[in-house]
């Protein structure tokens, strides 16, 4: 393997041929790289791992083929964890230099429409929030609001509208595996969105102020929605109340998290959201 790298002056030009095994038709046997050394080149080369890691999102045609990119993705985050990296030359700073909004881009503005697209879409806000976590305090404005303009867009089918279920759904759901999924995925979009208003307080531009201020006061609409809907008896005492009162509380923390609605005047918000809250105290 060494004489090939040197061969090829680095491992950078060695993985862009095409076919290697016709360049090496002229080595050695004893020089010729197998199969398996080329993939273990492929895998261990973080640069060409994590690209090919985000071609297979972008190039899937199945559910399986994301998951297993996305198990890829989070192998190359695990390992930097264990091999206790520094921001530099680490797995989130290498992919800030890629293009990985367009692999991420679909699933933050096509809705699931069934069970099986919920669970793929848990397992990639689950990866985007170890990645995001990794980089809370250095998020780079431009990402930021790229992820604040995707979920603002197309209202009200999109991952903030989604938060909230019709109650119909909410009051005849007796699917076990479709209600566990269900669960795990509001556990992830609040978990995103919290991510998010924390990663919010960095931004300084105008662009960015507006966006973030947008997306306040539209989470803030959505969880008062998602409290009120909920008023079937099994609902209270459950997790997904705790999660959407700590929701509640992260939004309501901003200066004026009520003030960038269109159509509701912030007053009138802010006297909902009492009025809510008073309703669950009084259970």
């Amino acid at each position: 393997m060494a004489w090939n790298l040197s061969w090829y002056h680095g491992i950078e030009n060695l993985l862009q041929l095409t076919n290697y095994e016709k360049e090496a038709e002229t080595f050695l046997d004893s020089l010729k790289l197998s199969s398996e050394d080329i993939l273990i080149l492929k895998i261990t080369h973080t640069n060409y791992g994590l690209q090919d890691c985000l071609n297979s999102i972008i190039q899937a045609v199945s559910h399986r083929d994301v998951r297993a990119a996305l198990t890829r993705l989070s192998f190359y985050a695990l390992n930097d964890r264990l091999a206790l990296k520094c921001s530099s030359g680490s797995c989130g700073d290498t992919l800030k230099s890629f293009v990985w909004q367009k692999a991420i881009n679909r699933f933050l503005q096509v809705l699931p429409a069934s069970v099986e697209d919920e669970k793929l879409l848990v397992d990639v806000l689950r990866f985007l929030n170890k990645l995001l976590r990794e980089q809370r305090s250095s998020l780079e404005s431009d990402h930021l609001k790229w992820i604040l303009k995707s979920l603002l867009k197309n209202k009200p089918k999109s991952l903030l509208g989604f938060l909230v279920q019709p109650e119909s759904q909410v009051q005849d759901e007796i699917d076990e595996v479709q209600t566990a999924v269900r669960q795990q995925l509001d556990k992830e979009l609040l978990r995103l969105f919290n991510t998010l208003l924390f990663c919010s307080v960095s931004v300084t531009d105008r662009e960015g102020l507006e966006l973030a201020g947008s997306f306040r006061t539209e989470l803030a609409q959505k969880l008062l929605q998602c409290l009120r809907l909920t008023d079937a008896p099994h609902f209270y005492g459950l997790p997904s109340l705790e999660r959407t009162l700590q929701g509640m509380v992260h939004v309501t923390a901003f200066p004026g998290w009520s003030t960038y609605s269109a159509a509701v005047e912030p007053v009138t918000i802010c006297k909902k959201y009492l009025t809510g809250l008073l309703e669950v105290g009084s259970l």
